[in-house]
């Protein structure tokens, strides 16, 4: 009785080692619209943007935008990655201009928007000027003016955070993704009365940056390492939904 009893526990303790082996379940972003196949050749459009205030420090300067528009395609109804092109608007910052004793506003103004592969286990990979308009490729860097000072600041495509480079696999909250229903009076294309969109919010930190030409030259430190961008925005897919799990 005593070894049958063995026997049971040393099984019990296999099958709990089996189950603690299991790896946890991988997240995925889905697609759809009613009556359409979504593919590479048919992709679904997405658009979103947000009014509340995105912040930002890269290079020398620390400022806000107040407006976002997001575009986006997805070549696929089954994805474990988002692909956002985010454009920022109405960016200001404050400076010191030599002979005057308060800070005034300045303009900050990108050249183009920030393109953006999402991972659903929460981290980015960002640049701009993509080639393709699903995916980021060869995207280049992305620069912005300091509109008066002649200013640029140079922002390299890059990982966030750096150690997903290396650990792509693990989980991160760089990006939070939150699935949220709105209610639609367009039947046909949500017969249940809702939407799914997709609110994404963003914090990444230790964003590499350097300012260069104009009046940069007055910073003592013109590369950076300690960058970051906080703020969130709403998506949704054109005519359909977009999910997370």
């Amino acid at each position: 009785m005593r070894s049958v009893k063995m026997t049971i526990g040393l099984a019990a303790a296999v099958c709990a080692l089996c189950v603690a082996a299991v790896p946890a379940m991988a997240h995925e972003f889905s697609f759809n619209i009613t009556n359409k196949t979504i593919s590479e050749a048919t992709p679904a459009k997405i658009h979103g943007g947000s009014e509340t205030t995105q912040e930002f420090r890269l290079g020398a300067f620390t400022f806000t935008c107040e407006n976002t528009i997001v575009r986006g395609k997805a070549p696929a109804s089954e994805s474990a990655t988002l692909y956002n092109e985010v454009k920022f608007n109405k960016c200001i910052t404050y400076l010191l201009p030599e002979k005057s004793h308060e800070k005034l506003p300045f303009q900050v103004r990108f050249k183009g928007p920030w393109d953006l592969r999402y991972h659903a286990n929460g981290f980015a990979e960002s640049g701009g000027e993509s080639e393709s308009e699903v995916d980021l490729v060869n995207p280049g860097p992305v620069v912005a003016t300091v509109v008066g000072t002649k200013c640029l600041i140079n922002y390299p495509p890059q990982t966030i955070p750096v150690k997903a480079i290396k650990k792509p696999l693990e989980e991160y909250s760089s990006a939070v993704f939150s699935p949220i229903e709105v209610a639609s009076t367009k039947l046909k294309a949500f017969p249940s009365g809702f939407q799914n969109k997709l609110v994404i919010t963003n914090e990444f930190t230790h964003l590499v940056t350097e300012t260069e030409e104009g009046k940069c030259s007055e910073f003592n430190k013109t590369e950076s390492k300690t960058g970051y961008y906080k703020g969130s925005f709403t998506e949704e897919v054109v005519g359909g939904n977009v999910n997370y799990e």
